[in-house]
């Protein structure tokens, strides 16, 4: 699996600059959930192009090496990037906007917006307005 790190390192050189990789499959790939999670919170007027286009980078490589047919593949992104989506209430918006459908759809599969809309700190939590909107543009995905 060392194939994914060394692909990451070429695909998304910008992660590689921010955060020194280990090595380790599942350090630093939790390190890359929470790269994208500092990215998408970050909202300056400078750093919001330049983001989305390293976000667009780290999506697309994502979606290069998702296989809903390999548990290994499966479980790496489940325990490090799908959670580390959850940890802000941007989540789901975040992988709507960025993921590929099939890897959006096992995201969803896997963590069903209704059961998690609460699972935030208590100043991140969505309204029931919030969570029917969100969960309207995701049904617009279709």
């Amino acid at each position: 699996m060392n194939e994914l790190l060394v692909k990451l390192k070429r695909d998304v050189p910008e992660f590689e600059e921010f955060e020194e990789f280990d090595n380790i499959l599942y350090i630093d790939f939790d390190r890359l959930g929470r790269y994208i999670n500092l990215l998408s919170l970050k909202k300056s007027k400078n750093s919001i192009e330049e983001n989305n286009e390293i976000l667009i980078k780290i999506f697309k490589y994502l979606d290069s090496i998702f296989n809903p047919k390999d548990d290994r593949i499966l479980n790496l992104l489940i325990t490090t990037i799908f959670e580390s989506l959850l940890e802000t209430k941007f989540g789901y918006t975040i992988a709507s906007k960025y993921m590929g459908e099939e890897i959006l759809f096992s995201f969803l599969e896997k963590f069903p917006i209704r059961k998690h809309a609460n699972d935030w700190n208590k100043k991140e939590f969505y309204s029931n307005e919030d969570l029917d909107k969100l969960i309207n543009s995701l049904d617009d995905i279709d």
